[in-house]
């Protein structure tokens, strides 16, 4: 008998959802696609505890339908596994578009840009996942959606509602979780101290300040304790944007696409979280094809609401994920990294953050002009933090857990959300029957490459 290691507050979770989620949860003619057994614990002399992570494993199962062996009907079960496998193989990419059973329907998460704002983003996603914010309403999205460092946010969520789906055999524990971001460091992402500073010196030449081949290691060591190696380990239907710096194209991923759920996931991250001038462009060596990528947060999917309502997933209510504004400016950018004493990152970070609030508009007009429901979930506080400083993680998270503790998600359609993102007109986004239409998304990122390219060469002048 594996030992219970469920926290207080997750077995808090995993009781809601069966007592508030469960009668919406009615079998999906589609659940038969992963065809994978699971079985429950018959010990009558389970403690308490070891009886509610019981309680919790057969409320939260996956998208995978149960099929009980017995002696008397192998041969039966082994015959209709073999004809709905058929079935499965013959079905279409998007009937692979199911979420885990205890989800809140139809609801989809999308992650912005952040940098080193992440733990924001966790203390936000885990306030409406544990219901710690005033309407209380506990939501688990089916559907996720993360550009740039929000790519981060939506793995680690992924692998969060892994362990609970599993009874904690797979994916990462809240603690764990936590603990990664807490964990993080500047050097955790990029090279500093001499050693960074010739690294810059060499990558000035290739058209970038900052070495971030520790990242790789990081991201290594994440990705194995969580077991996701492919994008298509990832447990909910995912998106993941970059863009194409040749073309100026923005590039989604999709976790379900047979066409890539082979690409390594650790490829495709760090393609996301490239961003320009900063990072170096990321090859993804499983495509074959040379092509490379910058970050998806220079595109119209800085927030990536578009892939959401596209179509390709059933979503009916989106919310959004941004890092905290300054109540005063409006500002979502402070110079408190010692990265920022070279003039040409300050400048640039300030260029990415009138570009991103500018994006953030567009993406809020599409959403409020779809017909799905949406919110934006971001904190106003009276300080900002670095978009290239790590060192503060928990700080951030402990400060905005507390904002979320009394604010409630804002509606896009909400006036009060204008004097944060300015008062641009998102002319160059058009809406199709209520969808935003994606075949505008490849000039607008041509527009913001070549925004960055012409800013880029001024301040290196």
């Amino acid at each position: 008998m594996k030992k219970s290691n469920w926290t207080g507050e997750e077995v808090e979770f995993s009781l809601e959802i069966l007592n508030t989620l469960s009668v919406r949860n009615e079998m999906r003619s589609c659940d038969v696609v992963g065809l994978k057994a699971f079985g429950t614990r018959r010990n009558s002399n389970l403690r308490p505890q070891q009886k509610e992570d019981n309680i919790l494993l057969t409320a939260a199962k996956q998208q995978h339908t149960r099929i009980r062996l017995t002696n008397n009907n192998i041969m039966k079960t082994i015959i209709l596994l073999t004809a709905l496998a058929a079935i499965a193989i013959a079905l279409p990419i998007s009937s692979y578009n199911v979420a885990p059973n205890f989800s809140t329907p139809g609801v989809g998460w999308a992650f912005s840009g952040a940098g080193a704002r992440i733990a924001q983003q966790a203390a936000l996603a885990q306030a409406l996942l544990f219901g710690k914010y005033p309407n209380g309403t506990i939501i688990v999205p089916a559907y996720v959606s993360g550009t740039s460092s929000g790519s981060l946010s939506a793995v680690g969520l992924n692998g969060y509602l892994e362990y609970v789906a599993s009874n904690g055999s797979r994916g990462w524990s809240l603690s764990s979780w936590n603990n990664f971001i807490f964990g993080l460091r500047d050097s955790s992402v990029y090279r500093t101290g001499i050693r960074g500073v010739v690294d810059s010196a060499k990558g000035l030449t290739d058209g970038f300040l900052l070495d971030n081949t520790p990242l790789i290691t990081t991201l290594t060591t994440a990705l194995n304790q969580l077991g996701y190696s492919t994008l298509g380990d990832l447990f909910l239907p995912t998106y993941i944007s970059t863009v194409d710096q040749r073309s100026g194209n923005v590039v989604r991923f999709l976790s379900t696409d047979r066409n890539v759920s082979s690409i390594p996931l650790i490829q495709i991250l760090l393609a996301s979280t490239a961003i320009p001038v900063a990072f170096p462009p990321r090859k993804i060596p499983a495509l074959t094809n040379n092509t490379l990528f910058v970050d998806g947060g220079v595109s119209i999917d800085y927030l990536p609401v578009i892939p959401l309502l596209s179509g390709a997933l059933p979503v009916t209510t989106v919310y959004g994920f941004t890092p905290n504004k300054d109540a005063d400016t409006g500002s979502n950018n402070a110079d408190q990294s010692s990265i920022e004493d070279n003039g040409i990152v300050r400048n640039t970070l300030k260029a990415f953050e009138i570009q991103g609030n500018n994006l953030l508009t567009g993406d809020l007009a599409i959403l409020a002009a779809s017909n799905a429901r949406g919110y934006l979930y971001s904190a106003v506080l009276n300080q900002t933090f670095s978009t290239l400083n790590f060192n503060n993680e928990q700080e951030q998270y402990n400060l905005v857990a507390a904002w979320a503790a009394n604010n409630n998600p804002t509606p896009v359609s909400d006036d009060r959300l204008a004097y944060t993102f300015g008062s641009v007109s998102p002319s160059a986004f058009s809406v199709n029957n209520g969808y935003a239409d994606a075949s505008t998304t490849g000039s607008a990122a041509s527009i913001t490459l070549g925004f960055m390219m012409i800013a880029s060469i001024v301040l290196l002048l």
